[in-house]
């Protein structure tokens, strides 16, 4: 079995132990722990793909629990935390990013939350937008920092995604500790695209200060240059779909 397909098997049998329909504690207070931990050890690739694989296995167990308990709509009270952030049921995603509370526990489940500033349902983006921006706030900044890294270089091809959830991912680049360890991010990366990323958190004014730490530190010479650039010219300058902007 490849280390692929063990990570689906964990992480299916670990849906299936948070979906413990026959348990009343379950439905008030649901235990996603196993969830938590088997997600801990995803990689950031092939989103669509896991959640298509999580939204499959727990439309499949709600299935399968109401068919052993004789009741073809018998439904879960309450919401499955983290887990129902990519569940089949719009509402039930809604409902998911309303209710919350703590910070993400790891860097895959806030992936999927901030997806859903792309999600098809006006409503589920609304309230993503609502309440990332205070999950932000309460979550480990290398966890953010994870998945900013993995968003900005492709978020121009979020259709759904708009000027307003495109504020709430700048407003958290803003957030203090999350600036600087996006500098310290930027620097110290050996791949990646991080003069993309770079110019596109460049839409605040988050990394001025570090403007000459960047330029002089960063390990990737494109990074150097383009903060010498911005240095030298006052303002950075982004892609956005297929028109420059700046800003200075």
């Amino acid at each position: 079995m490849s280390l692929e397909d063990s990570l689906q098997q964990e992480v299916i049998s670990s849906i299936k132990k948070s979906l413990s329909f026959n348990s009343f504690y379950q439905r008030i207070r649901p235990d996603i722990t196993a969830f938590i931990a088997a997600t801990s050890k995803l990689p950031l690739k092939k989103l669509d793909e896991w959640e298509r694989l999580i939204r499959w296995t727990i439309y499949a167990s709600a299935q399968a629990s109401a068919k052993r308990n004789g009741d073809a709509k018998k439904q879960q009270f309450g919401s499955l935390s983290w887990l129902d952030v990519c569940n089949a049921d719009g509402f039930k995603r809604e409902r998911a990013l309303r209710t919350l509370t703590g910070g993400a526990p790891n860097s895959f489940v806030f992936a999927l939350a901030i997806r859903r500033l792309n999600d098809w349902v006006t409503q589920v983006r609304a309230a993503a937008c609502d309440r990332l921006l205070l999950i932000a706030e309460l979550t480990d900044p290398e966890i953010i920092i994870d998945v900013l890294f993995i968003t900005f270089p492709y978020w121009d091809s979020w259709g759904r995604m708009g000027s307003t959830e495109k504020d709430i991912l700048m407003k958290m680049v803003t957030l203090e500790k999350i600036a600087e360890s996006l500098k310290k991010r930027l620097i110290t990366s050996p791949s990646g695209p991080v003069a993309t990323i770079f110019s596109q958190a460049g839409r605040t004014e988050a990394l001025d200060s570090f403007l000459g730490e960047i330029a002089e530190l960063s390990v990737q010479p494109s990074l150097r240059a383009k903060a010498y650039r911005c240095q030298f010219e006052g303002k950075i300058v982004w892609v956005e779909g297929m028109a420059w902007h700046g800003s200075g």
